[in-house]
């Protein structure tokens, strides 16, 4: 008995699409590897436009940062990934698990947007290095005190510091947990991230709070922050020490730039990783 009476066509570029896209929401969030070895963590969209027959299906995906758009085919090993529910790999970029915390978790007493720091060695002590490893990063505004001095602490605080916080949280969202160290310093806590993912989500968010204008009393005004990110794949206790020190350094060579270190000693700007 021939099997060819048993098989199945293959669906439509977007009919796999769309299950695909289903079980991205699901967890949340993907690591989207591509047949180049090109990397994306979003979301990804179907185009309306798109018809279901076609190979060269186009789909949207959604960062953190950017919005791409990229031909469906392209994506490594899709009708894999769709089976395997988004747990497969290439063997070379596997699928981060999913950044799930406690729906209701304590939040920073002074605006009440970013996650308490007491928070952060519990979440730490919990978080899986995964296969990419684990990342803290340190984030610090530049020139703060003289930002104060100029328009009074109590300015910036109604003006600055809370659309500052907003902005990271809603960049973070999905990849990691923000915890607010001071009014000034942030604490990125991204699980499963490997040091070149990490540097480039850091710098992309670097380079979007440059980009921001401040309204400080009507004005625009705007602020820059200096990064140190922090990656291992068997050692988290340190991280949040190595992120400060990556942070200090970044301050030391010119601020509003971003340095990385995997183990503490030695630090690189991000044009140089690990």
């Amino acid at each position: 008995m021939s099997l060819a009476a048993f098989l199945q066509p293959a669906p439509p570029f977007l009919q796999v699409f769309d299950t695909f896209v289903a079980n991205v929401v699901h967890h949340h969030r993907f690591l989207l590897t591509f047949k180049d070895g090109a990397h994306l963590v979003g979301v990804p969209t179907a185009r309306t436009s798109e018809d279901a027959t076609n190979p060269d299906a186009m789909f949207d995906v959604t960062t953190a940062i950017h919005t791409y758009t990229i031909p469906f085919k392209l994506l490594a090993y899709a009708q894999q990934l769709v089976e395997a529910g988004l747990r497969a790999s290439d063997g070379q970029a596997p699928v981060p698990e999913p950044c799930m915390g406690p729906a209701q978790r304590a939040k920073h007493d002074k605006f009440g947007i970013l996650d308490s720091p007491r928070l952060l060695l519990d979440d730490l002590a919990g978080a899986s290095t995964g296969v990419l490893g684990t990342t803290v990063v340190f984030l610090d505004i530049d020139h703060f005190k003289a930002l104060n001095t100029r328009h009074t602490e109590r300015v910036i605080d109604r003006t600055v510091l809370p659309e500052f916080q907003r902005l990271i949280a809603a960049a973070v969202q999905h990849h990691g947990f923000a915890y607010a160290e001071g009014g000034d310093e942030v604490i990125l806590l991204l699980p499963n991230f490997s040091e070149t993912l990490a540097a480039t989500f850091a710098e992309e968010l670097r380079q979007r709070i440059a980009d921001h204008a401040f309204v400080i009393d009507g004005d625009n005004a705007g602020i820059t922050v200096s990064i140190g990110v922090a990656s291992s794949s068997t050692v988290t206790a340190n991280l949040p020490e190595w992120a400060n020190l990556a942070k200090a350094q970044a301050k030391q060579r010119g601020r509003n730039r971003t340095v990385t270190t995997c183990d503490g000693e030695v630090f690189r700007d991000v044009a140089s990783r690990c």
